[in-house]
């Protein structure tokens, strides 16, 4: 029979297998870098603090994929963790949102890696 996209089908599912789903339309959306990104990741600098580099970033860190975040160059990925986890307001005892304190744990991990 056809192939089948997604769980099931005429075939009891055996094609879907074979055959992952597509990405749906939200994540093809996400993933899709803006012309600015891609000038940027061309030179390697687009005015914007690397901002392609930086969106690899928080992508990874929204789709839970620590290792692989982990394992990019640790300067950059230093920088852009502590910057997010509110690392200057964490050092004064200041109180950390729940994303501030998840980049703050990861800055701890690429600290213990080293």
């Amino acid at each position: 029979g056809a192939p089948s996209w997604g769980n099931g089908g005429g075939n009891g599912g055996g094609i879907s297998r074979m055959y992952p789903r597509p990405p749906s339309a939200a994540v093809t959306a996400v993933a899709a870098a803006t012309a600015v990104e891609v000038a940027g990741a061309e030179t390697g600098h687009d005015g914007a603090g690397n901002s392609f580099i930086r969106r690899v970033y928080s992508e990874l860190v929204s789709l839970g994929r620590d290792s692989e975040l982990l394992s990019l160059p640790a300067g950059p990925l230093e920088a852009f963790l502590a910057e997010r986890g509110a690392f200057t307001t964490a050092q004064q005892g200041g109180a950390l949102t729940q994303a501030q304190a998840r980049h703050l744990e990861l800055l701890g991990r690429l600290y213990a890696a080293r």
